[in-house]
This record gives C-alpha cells, sequence and structure tokens, in this order.
C-alpha cells in the first residue's frame, strides 16, 4: 500500500520493486498471451530513461507518443515521467498534418511513431526545428540516424548499478508542480487544444480513483481503448499501480478470443463496445430456434427479476435464477472469458436495454463519469452501489454544483493547469468563479447521483467516445 506522502514517481518505483516478478502486462505474441513482469517493464524502462539522457533531453521538454497501446507505449510514457519530460499522447487516427501540427505546437524533441505515413510526412516536412529524433516500432522504416527502432534501445546494455541509482534518485525529487502531460482535446471552436497536468494532479487522480475502482485479489484488467484517450490511459496506470495485471488486445476482430484466452475480471470501456456484445447476442438470439429464444427471454426475465428483489429474493425465485444461470447466462459469460464481474463503462450513455441486459447476466455495468479537462473521473461508482441510469456519486477529491441553466460544473485540484502553451487564455472554459465548465447538463438526485441528461457545448460525443 503506497504512502500518502510519495510522489507519483516514487509509488511507481516502488511498486516495481514489491512487485518484481509478478505479472504487469499480458500480451499476445507467437499465437499465445505472455506475461511482462514488473522486472522486464522497469529493465526496458531504465534503458530507456539512458537513452532520453543520450539524446540530451531536459526536464520539462517534450516528447510525443503516436502510437497504439503496446507495452512499450507504456514504457515511454512511464519513462517520461521518471525523466521529468512532459509526454503527449496523440492519436494515430488523426490526419498527419494535425499531428504534424501538434507536434509543432508543443515543440516535442522526440516522439514515438508507430506508423509509416507520419513519419515520412515529418521527415518531408522540414518544419519541426525541435525534433531531434524519432523512435519507431517498425524497425524496417530506420535508415537516417535520428530514426531509431525502440527495439534497438531495449536491446543495449543497461547502464552502470551507479548511474541507474542517479537516474532513480533524480526521479524520486521531481516536484508535484512539475508539467507531466499534455492531453489534447477538441474545443467549441473545432480546433484541438492541449490540456496540462501536472504530477501532483496525476498523483491525486489516482488516489482518487481508488475510492471507487477496486480490486479483488486475483483480478485481471483486459484494455481495448486506446491510452490516447485519458480515461484509459488512467485506468491503466491505477492497473499498473495496484499490482493488477493488464491484458491487452490483439487487435478488435479478435476481441472475443483474446477475452476466453486471458478470462479477464474487470474492464474499463465506451459504451460502443458494451452495444456491439449486446448487439452480437440479439443476432445470435436471432438464428436460434423458436423454442431455445423462448427459454433465453425467460432466463433474461428472471434475472431481471431477481437482480431488482436483491436480497429479498424469495427461495423459489434464487432457484429459478441458478436454473437461468446454468441455460445460459454461463455459457454467455464464457464467451468473455467466463470470469467478468463488474464492466466499467465511460465517454457516453448507455440505454436502459444494454445496462438492463447485463444487469440480469449477473454483470453490473457500471457508468461512470470521465471528462479529460477534469483531469479524471468527477463521478463514479462500485459494483455493490451501481445506480444504472446514473454516472455514479461525486468521487472524491472534486465538487460538483450545476449552473442555473443546468451544465455540470466542476472543481477540484485535478482539473487542467489551462491549454499549452498559454494557460492564461483558457479563460472561456472556466466560469468567473474558476469552475470548469464541462458542456453537459445533468442533475443530482435525491441520493445524490449524478445524471448526465444533455450536452450543451455543439461536440458531438458518439458512444465511441470520439
Amino acid at each position: 500500500m503506497s504512502q500518502p506522502h510519495q510522489s507519483l514517481n516514487q509509488r511507481l518505483l516502488a511498486v516495481m520493486a514489491a512487485h518484481a516478478d509478478q505479472p504487469c502486462f499480458q500480451i499476445k505474441k507467437r499465437d499465445r498471451y505472455q506475461n511482462i513482469s514488473y522486472q522486464r517493464f522497469q529493465a526496458r524502462l531504465i534503458r530507456l530513461m539512458n537513452f532520453f539522457r543520450s539524446q540530451g533531453l531536459d526536464a520539462g521538454e517534450r516528447v510525443a507518443l503516436v502510437a497504439d497501446n503496446s507495452v512499450d507505449w507504456m514504457v515511454t510514457y512511464v519513462a517520461c515521467l521518471l525523466s521529468g519530460l512532459v509526454a503527449v499522447p496523440v492519436r494515430t487516427s488523426l490526419p498527419v498534418e494535425t499531428i504534424h501540427n501538434i507536434l509543432q505546437e508543443t515543440g516535442a524533441r522526440l516522439a514515438l511513431i508507430q506508423d509509416e505515413e507520419p513519419v515520412r510526412f515529418i521527415a518531408g516536412a522540414q518544419t519541426l526545428p525541435d525534433l531531434k529524433t524519432i523512435l519507431v516500432t517498425n524497425s524496417v522504416l530506420a535508415s537516417p540516424p535520428w530514426l531509431v527502432p525502440i527495439d534497438a534501445v531495449f536491446a543495449d546494455t543497461l547502464p552502470p548499478a551507479d548511474e541507474i541509482e542517479t537516474l532513480l534518485a533524480q526521479a524520486k525529487r521531481i516536484p508535484p508542480d512539475a508539467l507531466a502531460a499534455i492531453k489534447y482535446v477538441p474545443t467549441e471552436t473545432g480546433r484541438l487544444q492541449g490540456a496540462m497536468f501536472d504530477h501532483g494532479q496525476l498523483s491525486a487522480t489516482l488516489r482518487y480513483m481508488a475510492h471507487w475502482f477496486e480490486f479483488e485479489e486475483d483480478d485481471l484488467a483486459f484494455t481495448i481503448m486506446q491510452w490516447t484517450e485519458l480515461p484509459n490511459l488512467l485506468a491503466g496506470l491505477h492497473y499498473f499501480l495496484m499490482g493488477i495485471p493488464n491484458a491487452l488486445i490483439e487487435n478488435l476482430e479478435s476481441l472475443a478470443d483474446n477475452m476466453r484466452e486471458t478470462s479477464p475480471t474487470i474492464m474499463l470501456d465506451i459504451p460502443y463496445t458494451y452495444e456491439k456484445f449486446f448487439e452480437g447476442f440479439t443476432t445470435w438470439l436471432s438464428d436460434q430456434p423458436e423454442v431455445y429464444q423462448k427459454v433465453v427471454r425467460w432466463a433474461l426475465a428472471k434475472g431481471k427479476e431477481y437482480r431488482a428483489a436483491g436480497p429479498n429474493a424469495s427461495p423459489e425465485l434464487r432457484q429459478e435464477y441458478l436454473r437461468a444461470d446454468l441455460t445460459f447466462f454461463s455459457r454467455f459469460k464464457g464467451q468473455l472469458g467466463g470470469r467478468i464481474r463488474a464492466f466499467y463503462s465511460t465517454g457516453g450513455s448507455l440505454s436502459r436495454e444494454v445496462t438492463e441486459f447485463y444487469e440480469a447476466l449477473g454483470i453490473p455495468l457500471i457508468n461512470v463519469y470521465s471528462l479529460t479537462e477534469a483531469g479524471g473521473f468527477p463521478a463514479g461508482g462500485r459494483p455493490a452501489t451501481n445506480h444504472p441510469g446514473s454516472v455514479g456519486q461525486i468521487s472524491s477529491g472534486f465538487e460538483v454544483r450545476l449552473a442555473q441553466d443546468g451544465e455540470i460544473l466542476i472543481h477540484g485540484k485535478t482539473v487542467m493547469r489551462g491549454f499549452w502553451p498559454t494557460p492564461q487564455q483558457s479563460g472561456r472554459i472556466f466560469n468567473e468563479e474558476g469552475w470548469l465548465r464541462s458542456g453537459d447538463i445533468g442533475r443530482i438526485d435525491a441520493d445524490a447521483y449524478l445524471h448526465v441528461t444533455d450536452r450543451k457545448r455543439h461536440i458531438m460525443v458518439l458512444s465511441t467516445g470520439r
């Protein structure tokens, strides 16, 4: 258990020492999932920190991460934190011109880039004088000296013990007000702007999450959504700090296979994923014989009845639910690995039909409220206190109130410091009292649960989270 006074970097180093031989990630390689231990993660981490030093990177300089989820991505992000560099996660789906503009605006000195197109565009543009090195995940692209395969960095020898000690000692001394990350978000103008967060804010966010995002000893997380989205990055860091192994999806086409291969217990994702599971179920059900469709509908009805009754369920209803579980629920859950105990959903609304379906199966589908500019999750819930239709109760570390027009206003330590590079020009997103304007319309019910009912800003938020 971490100490309250520990910095984020101190917590990261402590967990790697405490769980050295335990897995922090599971990745698909050579047709099977393999464990990556904390010790192996740290060995890569130290090599990359040493590489940053060899490139002459100074604290406060920016490093862009333009790649999809991988252990190398998280190693790079954590190496930035421990080195005092500022991580700039960038979606790979953005147009190459937009990626170029983000690198230009942040003055990125180094970039981790996955795809060939942005590498070639950036190399040909010759308008990024600050960018000195590109780390590539595909070694085939490497030819000029400023293109470095990240595998070559990880294959290098570890620095001497005294140099490692110096690197880690410096990491522990990075102050909480040091800038840690810049996350680009869409604004009302249609232009992406970089929300800034410091080490103290990230550390506070992860501590607040522990109040509602709780784990059991044998938990295994499963990650689909990209870490370039702040909610999923925070979830990934939370798993890491709590010693929970995290299985990474191979690709979307392999989603069901990957879940069966890993048997995860928890997952945080966007509504689209849970809707696709539900759509797959309804399509499958429509192809079944009518007699079996009736059995499944009976099972779902009993599941809803049983969940609604809670501890007051009669012995007869308990027996009927057990039969429903044996005839259908266990088979469906087996398609998801057989061990799922909770789904968390963020980034959009879920229909009552979808929520009730999972509740009937015995899988709580818990809506939580995330907002990038707020630096985390202003509202969240636990499986035991799930309140379908809401996004949970106000989280520790946040204050939430409603404006006269119903807009959700947020205040707290983790709210962004402002937009890069001129935080003083971020006024439009804050009201006159300094509260963050979420752009969401909501209400707070009698039990203190927050409900998001509409959108005020003219930015379309899809169930895909985009």
